[in-house]
């Protein structure tokens, strides 16, 4: 009995004392991090049979349990990894936004609109020299914050490699330290003892992992848990497995895990959300930054590359861009689509004007660039072929054009004022005008046969003598005829009227003639065979006049629509047709009309016919080009040529170096006409006028990506506070499952006090009770 009784209490002070250790330890650990609330597990030992009853035999203690919700830190580790990635974006994001300081005068809006401005005032007085220092000046500000903020963007990604290597390292590290926590709790564990402290430190270095990379982990029956990363172990049993950085061709980071080859999926994490930041949002704020530069080197250049500056045009322009190549044949042979420059060359035309210093004459000829059948040669060719006007390429590849001795060239939209450049309508020679328009089908071996008035003369095609003799041009045909010596010998030349082929006596005067004698080639041509024109002593003259108001290129032919004599026959009339047929006007020269006079033909051009005879029978007919763009082709902005802005990007856009040192050379005319500020126009217009790549305006654009930028840190703001208010909910929560609270345990060592009071008190009456007994006895 006595020992039953001492065994009982002897149980009670020992496990009111492991409650009261457990309460100590409790307080003790009560600010650190981590730690989870503990308590010692007690049941009622197994009570013992005597004399046919069942006597309890007091309280066994078994253990101390950690209590935790397994389950509510899983979401926490996972909430705290959306977190961290969110929180570091907005790091970064509200770096750049600095960067940007806007709105403020050193911003590219307040840039831009001072670079306006500058346009604006100049346009005005287009002559005035501190006007023009002005306007390279605000450009030369424009693109310096242009080229600030693409290498600050550089900067913020060398930087954030700066920050991956050092998450990284630590995510390594973090890994190691849990292997090592995992190892000590296995060798505790398996004397059947709970490690509660070191598992409550693996608690913590598992959510510090997770704060660097999103993370999933499995405890397995040994007390060690495996922690995965993108489904690839990074913790195993053993060994960790390092996470580690490598930059691909682009030198954008890859994240790799050591043991397996393909790129790692980070997830979220701080590692997550810096890739996330640098695969996303830097990249596509350089490229806003690329497309807005981009887009306003080209149209700034669309409008000076074909305006003109104050001396009236050029006698030697080189181009910015080089056409790659090993050697100067290979250059050549290049095609313009494939030729290697910043800007598309497209399908169009581009207008040559040549100007004789000596008499003032002003002749516009037409270059037709197709990039993906004309090669470098043969923009070369078609240059050399203007009369007075000299391509080639230097060293380097560089395009340079030059102009004869006495001569200026330019690409303004000027009106050509004498515009029947080979007199084939009422002019001196004989004329036969093709009643088809080019391309011709050709075959090898087609003949013409002419005729000048001293017999007739033959001439055979050769498919070499075209680029495709099935779609033979008018100015390809005309070329071939007229560097035949015997067609020239005999009295006859052709001309290419844009697309229409004309035959004409080689001389002017009414004894001159051009006849078609035969040939197999005169039914594609559209000639048919006897047709014959005689020359005239006194041609009739053409000129135009005013400013062509139209927003397309369109190229015209006048025609008569009968034989007769300006200002003499009556109901006399000329037809003015588009290129497609499509009728623009008809003007009437007959009875009544006084030569010399202005006739309307409309968007804001009129023409005036001098005195002499046109002849519909002879198909005569002139070409007149409206110029809205000078180059649809783009090949000038392509190359460079005559630019204000130079460059193709944010970080290589710059102002044109013979600007900068000579302001002179600004192009602000695009009629190459002394007092017009049409370029300057062009320019100023990109203020408002919406672009077409871009759907709005130039500082629209910007003000979009400012924008932008607003909007992706707002709502990382917004999912930011979200994901930490998730955080420190579920923070409370765990508190209040795993967390200390001193009153609680300042209740409980009470309580554990009194047992163990009560406890030594019942020990002590179990001693008095035998030491009476045995007193007795």
């Amino acid at each position: 009995m006595s020992s039953l009784g001492l065994s009982v209490g002897l149980r009670g002070l020992r496990a009111a004392q492991a409650q009261l250790d457990t309460v100590g330890h409790n307080i003790s650990n009560a600010n650190t991090p981590g730690y989870s609330r503990q308590r010692t597990d007690i049941s009622a030992a197994t009570p013992l049979r005597m004399r046919g009853v069942l006597l309890g035999t007091g309280v066994d203690t078994h253990s101390v349990r950690r209590i935790t919700d397994d389950l509510l830190n899983n979401r926490i580790r996972a909430q705290v990894s959306v977190a961290e990635s969110y929180g570091i974006q907005l790091q970064g994001m509200t770096r750049v936004e600095e960067l940007l300081s806007e709105p403020g005068e050193n911003g590219l809006g307040s840039l831009f609109d001072g670079f306006f401005s500058s346009v604006a005032r100049l346009s005005t007085e287009p002559g005035d020299e501190v006007l023009r220092n002005s306007m390279v000046q605000t450009g030369l500000n424009l693109t310096d914050e242009f080229n600030h903020l693409s290498s600050s963007l550089r900067d913020a990604r060398e930087d954030n490699l700066q920050e991956l290597s050092f998450h990284t390292e630590e995510a390594n590290r973090l890994a190691e330290g849990i292997l090592l926590l995992n190892r000590e709790i296995v060798a505790i564990e398996a004397s059947q003892q709970p490690a509660n402290d070191l598992r409550d430190q693996r608690e913590v270095q598992l959510r510090e992992l997770a704060e660097q990379v999103d993370i999933q982990y499995s405890e397995q029956p040994s007390g060690a848990v495996h922690v995965t990363v993108g489904g690839r172990v990074m913790v195993g049993s053993q060994t960790t497995y390092d996470l580690y950085l490598e930059t691909d061709a682009d030198g954008k980071p890859e994240l790799y895990m050591e043991g397996s080859a393909p790129p790692l999926q980070a997830g979220s994490g701080q590692i997550g959300g810096l890739l996330s930041f640098r695969d996303e949002f830097l990249p596509n704020l350089q490229s806003q930054l690329d497309d807005l530069a981009r887009n306003m080197i080209l149209e700034v250049n669309r409008s000076h590359s074909t305006g003109t500056p104050e001396s009236g045009g050029f006698t030697l322009l080189s181009s910015e861009e080089s056409v790659p190549g090993d050697s100067s044949a290979e250059r050549l042979g290049t095609q313009l689509s494939s030729a290697g420059l910043p800007f598309d060359i497209q399908n169009g035309r581009l207008y040559v004007s040549l100007q004789d210093d000596s008499t003032g004459e002003i002749r516009t000829e037409a270059i037709d660039i197709d990039p993906d059948r004309m090669s470098v040669q043969g923009l070369l060719t078609a240059f050399n072929e203007i009369d007075h006007m000299n391509a080639g390429l230097d060293s380097l590849g560089r395009l340079n054009l030059f102009s004869d001795s006495g001569y200026k060239f330019d690409f303004s939209a000027r009106l050509d004022g004498e515009p029947d450049d080979a007199g084939s309508f009422g002019g001196g020679r004989g004329t036969l005008g093709s009643s088809l328009a080019g391309p011709y089908n050709l075959a090898t071996g087609s003949t013409v046969v002419l005729d000048g008035g001293s017999g007739p003369v033959s001439l055979t095609f050769q498919t070499g003598d075209f680029d495709d003799i099935a779609n033979a041009t008018a100015i390809e045909i005309a070329n071939v005829i007229n560097s035949d010596p015997a067609m020239s010998g005999g009295g006859v030349r052709a001309a290419a009227v844009g697309d229409r082929l004309v035959f004409q006596s080689l001389n002017e005067g009414s004894g001159e003639s051009v006849q078609i004698a035969g040939g197999t080639a005169m039914g594609a041509l559209g000639f048919g065979i006897g047709e014959s024109a005689t020359g005239r002593d006194t041609g009739l003259s053409v000129e135009a006049f005013g400013r062509y108001t139209g927003d397309t290129n369109r190229t015209v032919y006048y025609q008569p629509l009968g034989d007769g004599v300006i200002g003499s026959t009556p109901g006399l009339q000329i037809q003015v047709v588009s290129e497609d047929g499509s009728p623009v006007a008809v003007l009437d020269v007959g009875e009544g009309y006084v030569p010399g006079t202005h006739l309307d033909v409309g968007d804001g051009l009129e023409v005036s016919f001098a005195f002499g005879e046109v002849s519909a029978t002879n198909r005569e007919v002139f070409k007149q080009d409206w110029i809205a763009d000078s180059d649809s082709s783009d090949i000038l902005v392509s190359f460079g040529v005559n630019s204000f802005f130079v460059g193709d990007s944010a970080d290589s856009l710059g102002v044109a170096a013979d600007i900068q040192e000579n302001p002179s050379r600004l192009s602000y005319s695009s009629l190459g006409t002394s007092g017009d500020n049409g370029s300057l126009l062009k320019i100023l217009s990109l203020q408002d006028t919406s672009v077409d790549t871009l759907g709005v305006s130039i500082p629209e654009f910007y003000s979009q990506v400012v924008g932008d930028v607003g909007f992706n840190i707002a709502t990382t703001q917004s999912a930011s506070a979200v994901a930490d208010g998730l955080v420190n909910s579920l923070d409370s929560r765990r508190q209040e499952v795993s967390g200390v609270n001193v009153d609680e345990e300042l209740v409980d060592m009470i309580k554990f006090e009194q047992s163990y009071s009560a406890s030594a008190r019942y020990i002590q009456v179990i001693q008095q009770l035998q030491d009476t007994v045995l007193s007795i006895i």
